[in-house]
């Protein structure tokens, strides 16, 4: 019986873990007091966060790299894809970035 428990216990806590993803223009952009960058991209599907939009810690290496994407993207009026972290990854409510790829 602690067995079939057990294999249940598993199934029912084993759910898959989506990360969002997002294409568009570069929309609303705020950088927060404490260096979070948090903006918009398109509509932002699957969210894996409480707010559909993307947040980038800019105190990094990778996030310093992230931001000056983004920052580039929404200079030249270029749209850009975003896929987040998902799994609970999340800053300030919004959905942790993973990758952008920069569209032609």
């Amino acid at each position: 019986m602690k067995k079939i428990m057990f294999i249940w216990s598993l199934v029912i806590l084993s759910f898959p873990a989506f990360s969002g993803s997002s294409a568009g223009k570069v929309g609303d952009m705020l950088i927060t007091s404490d260096g979070v960058l948090l903006f918009t991209a398109g509509a932002h599907q699957n969210p894996g966060c409480p707010t559909p939009a993307w947040g980038v810690e800019t105190k990094t290496a990778e996030g310093k790299s992230l931001m000056s994407v983004v920052l580039m993207a929404a200079a030249s009026d270029r749209t850009i894809e975003v896929s987040g972290q998902g799994v609970g990854e999340c800053i300030r409510d919004r959905e942790k970035v993973d990758l952008i790829i920069v569209k032609q």
